[in-house]
């Protein structure tokens, strides 16, 4: 992806940024990002026929009325709707911000972002999110945790999010014993070198259960 990015659209991301605390999901491909979206919305954002790799950063925000607007790299505003979405259209936009009715997003904006082995994310738009961001929740796999390429992406990020960010090991209903959920922690936690706030195991089925649990 060659497309330059504006001070328009530089503009946008920054005042989306100013409306309130904004967190990013990072992973790479199928790392279990999607399941904890769905779990922290209470609900699957988008419809059946999308999946994250059709899609650039999705910039989810509050909204009493569903609304998507995809934000082009010279900083235009084009009005679509979920619909258009399955059509492939995404891909050409630098963001699709979608505001949704979730009681989450009344305190905090969420940017997903591509898998981080997506060709078509390339250094300069993971930079322009980035600068955006108060802190990360960045998803591996309990299974096949914090990989090489995961720590090298992670070291490029700004130092000053990092602090506040978390180390999601997604997946860990897969682990049989809490003997193994330690010592995948502990490993992870002393590959990371502090540079998260916290390293913790998360299992999104069980959260969603829990969650549907305490609402009956």
């Amino acid at each position: 992806m060659t497309d330059i990015i504006s001070q328009r659209a530089r503009a946008y991301l920054a005042a989306w940024h100013s409306r309130r605390p904004t967190l990013a999901l990072m992973g790479e491909f199928s790392s279990g990002k999607s399941a904890l979206l769905n779990c922290l919305l209470d609900r699957r954002l988008l419809p059946t026929r999308v999946t994250a790799t059709d899609m650039p950063a999705i910039w989810i925000s509050h909204g009493a009325t569903e609304r998507v607007t995809g934000l082009g790299f010279d900083g235009h505003l084009v009005e679509l709707t979920m619909a258009e979405l399955t059509e492939g259209q995404a891909m050409r936009f630098l963001c699709i911000r979608i505001e949704i009715d979730a009681k989450i997003l009344e305190r905090v904006d969420i940017i997903d972002t591509p898998g981080i082995s997506d060709p078509r994310m390339t250094t300069d738009i993971v930079e322009e999110v980035a600068r955006n961001v108060d802190f990360v929740v960045w998803c591996s796999p309990m299974t096949q945790a914090w990989r090489q390429t995961e720590r090298a992406f992670w070291k490029a990020l700004p130092d000053r999010i990092k602090l506040a960010s978390i180390l999601a090991l997604t997946r860990a209903d897969l682990i049989a014993s809490t003997r193994d959920t330690d010592k995948v922690i502990r490993r992870c936690t002393a590959e990371s070198d502090g540079s998260f706030s916290a390293v913790l195991p998360v299992a999104a089925p069980l959260a969603a259960k829990a969650k549907a649990a305490s609402s009956d």
